[in-house]
């Protein structure tokens, strides 16, 4: 303004491209385990709280022999193992389903089915798929893969739906591994 007469506008103009790549990298980092970049557990959950219904079941897959891999040829060698069985399973996956690393040695599925048969047959392939060699630096490695899988129940918590595929995974690893369970509401809740 000149005395009361107004003469032209001010504007403050500020770059937030910075501000915002940093903004991503940093949800990038709170959603996407960082060794195999899929899904981390907080992905999990998000996807959980907004997922549709045709994403009916979870399979919680656990390595076999995992651990004897990173005690004989050294932690190198199991990441590269679960990198590769994270790019395995991604590519075998439909429509909204998603594969998360929980931690370790552990995925999850969030996997859609119009019946347990089909289901089974699904998870048949990944375990064929999973027991294929892992060629690290010209050596062949072998893991198996237990699977727990549980229907999404009316009204059930995530944290409740996982428990109660791991209970049918580790009904799995405690008998004869390489194979898939189904939880029974009848089991027991230990």
């Amino acid at each position: 303004k000149i005395a009361t007469v107004p003469v032209g506008h001010f504007l403050i103009l500020h770059d937030i491209t910075e501000r915002m790549k940093r903004t991503q990298r940093i949800e990038d980092h709170a959603y996407h385990d960082g060794l195999t970049d899929i899904g981390n557990r907080r992905s999990l959950e998000r996807t959980f709280n907004q997922k549709s219904s045709s994403l009916n079941y979870l399979a919680l897959i656990d390595l076999d022999g995992f651990k004897l891999i990173n005690d004989t040829y050294g932690h190198e060698a199991g990441d590269f193992i679960l990198i590769e069985v994270a790019q395995r399973l991604s590519a075998e996956l439909h429509g909204e389903e998603s594969v998360y690393r929980l931690g370790g040695d552990e995925f999850a599925l969030l996997m859609s089915a119009e019946d347990e048969l089909s289901l089974r047959r699904r998870c048949k392939h990944f375990l064929t798929l999973l027991c294929q060699p892992y060629v690290y630096h010209d050596q062949a490695l072998s893991v198996t893969a237990s699977i727990g899988i549980a229907r999404q129940e009316d009204g059930a918590d995530l944290e409740q739906w996982i428990k109660q595929a791991d209970l049918a995974m580790y009904r799995v690893k405690n008998h004869d591994k390489n194979g898939i369970g189904v939880y029974r509401s009848d089991e027991k809740n230990e």
